[in-house]
């Protein structure tokens, strides 16, 4: 996650990976959130983000690795050909 993040241009700190926790998945993607002041969270697939993916989209953008689309702006796949 953090070569995407880099390929795509983002400045990648720590990584801090988020497990659920007695208090919740979004307190504890909160406090992470707010401990190292990060804009942008990269998951490795949507599901990661144990559906609080709609509460953190006003916050924070959000990149999943597995999206085809990130991986092509990133350089790891081509382009889609256009359509003639």
């Amino acid at each position: 996650m953090s070569e995407i993040g880099a390929l795509l241009g983002y400045t990648v700190g720590e990584v801090v990976v988020i497990t659920p926790t007695i208090e919740g998945p979004l307190v504890t993607v909160m406090d992470a959130l707010a401990a190292a002041g990060a804009d942008t969270v990269i998951v490795p697939t949507w599901d990661h983000l144990y559906g609080i993916d709609r509460y953190l989209r006003d916050i924070v953008g959000l990149i999943s690795v597995a999206s085809e689309r990130t991986r092509q702006r990133a350089g790891q796949l081509p382009e889609p050909e256009a359509s003639s």
